[in-house]
Parts: C-alpha cells; sequence; structure tokens
C-alpha cells in the first residue's frame, strides 16, 4: 500500500520518471499511461521512494537552530546567534549583530586574513600561487578560479569545520594546474587532500548556508 501522496505531471515522453523534490514526490509519465498502471509502478518503487523521503527528513534535520537563525556556525561548530544588538562582536562565543546583513561583513573583516594565510600555506605546499583572493557572496557555490589565477571564495566558508575548508582550499588551488574536473584534476586533489570523496559528501550537507544571511 502506498502510504506518500504524489503529483503526476503527463507528459509527450515514452518513459516514467519518478523525482524526489523537497520531500515531495512527482511523477513524469507519458499519455498512455493509465493512473492505475502508475500506481502499480510505485507500489513496486515503495522502498527506494520511502528511503529517499526519510533521507529529506533527517538531511533537512541538520542543524535546524542554525536554519532558524537561532544559532551560527563558527568552524563547524555551532554559537549562538543573537540579532538587533547595538554592536557587531563576539563575546565568550556568542555572536551579536546588529542584523543579519551585518554578519558577512563581519565575516570578511575578522577571517579574511586567516583564510589568506592558509590558502597560501597550502599553496606553497601544492607549488602554485594564486594571484589573489576575494571572499564573494556567491549564491550557489563555495569557490571559484579562473585562469589569471584569481580565487573566490563564499564568505561563509569560514562557518565550515576546518576539514571542509582545507578540502575547498586544495580543490580551487588544483584549478591553477588543471582548469577544469578532468581526472588529472581530481588526482592533483587527491594527492593533497586523501579524503577529498568522503568531504565533497559532508560538504553538501552545509549547502544550506549559501542561502542564509542576505
Amino acid at each position: 500500500m502506498i502510504n506518500f501522496p504524489y503529483t503526476i505531471c503527463y507528459q509527450n515522453r515514452k518513459s516514467l520518471v519518478i523525482c524526489i523534490r523537497e520531500g515531495e514526490v512527482f511523477v513524469k509519465a507519458p499519455h498512455i499511461f493509465s493512473k492505475d498502471k502508475i500506481k502499480e509502478i510505485l507500489q513496486d518503487k515503495k522502498s527506494w521512494i520511502e528511503k529517499k523521503l526519510k533521507e529529506h527528513i533527517i538531511h533537512n534535520s541538520l542543524f535546524l537552530n542554525v536554519k532558524q537563525k537561532k544559532k551560527i556556525l563558527y568552524r563547524g561548530r555551532e554559537f549562538v546567534l543573537i540579532l538587533n544588538s547595538q554592536k557587531n562582536t563576539i563575546v565568550n562565543y556568542v555572536f551579536y549583530f546588529k542584523n543579519e546583513r551585518s554578519i558577512q561583513k563581519f565575516f570578511i573583516e575578522k577571517f579574511f586574513s586567516k583564510i589568506k594565510q592558509l590558502l597560501f600555506a597550502i599553496a606553497e605546499k601544492m607549488q602554485v600561487q594564486p594571484s589573489s583572493l576575494k571572499l564573494i557572496n556567491f549564491k550557489a557555490k563555495w569557490g571559484s578560479c579562473d585562469k589569471l589565477k584569481n580565487i573566490k571564495l563564499n564568505w561563509r566558508v569560514y562557518m565550515l569545520p576546518d576539514s571542509l575548508l582545507y578540502y575547498l582550499l586544495v580543490h580551487e588551488l588544483a584549478h591553477i594546474i588543471e582548469l577544469n574536473h578532468s581526472n588529472k584534476f581530481w588526482q592533483v586533489v587527491e594527492k593533497y587532500c586523501k579524503s577529498y570523496k568522503q568531504l565533497r559528501k559532508e560538504l553538501k550537507n552545509y549547502d544550506f548556508l549559501t542561502n542564509l544571511y542576505r
């Protein structure tokens, strides 16, 4: 028995596709498929669908206090966040900000030099020389590196655990050697960050951050 709601979207297509988006089940089906036929297919895929729906619930529950802006992440740990304060400051690991917009400026001014220092330390180890570093308010990515070796990072990188920040820096510096995502590129990344595959998976848990504090 199917115990989850789903939405059917009939299209000019030959095969049926099941999509799970934001915890909802969508079915893209050919016009010739009856509702009974679709229900039968969903029944066959029930275990897979329920697994994906459960994963969505678990994923959404991660960092719930951060998403509700009761806490803020700093180097991978959660600390109390107080908004509408008189000034932007950190006292006994409680983060005080005038408003959400001021968080970006504070993080850039407070942590840019530390990120830059770490970047150039890793660059020396990798024997590459980045031209510049900027912290940017990216919407859906953590960083970039252009052909002129200019590196841009999402200003929220200092909210990530140190291991993920290290991976991101290695990733962007590797683009100085290989300006693509070819096998050679990933070989460079792996040389300086052995656990990059696991770290890439972990980084997805923090993707929600790129839409916070705008």
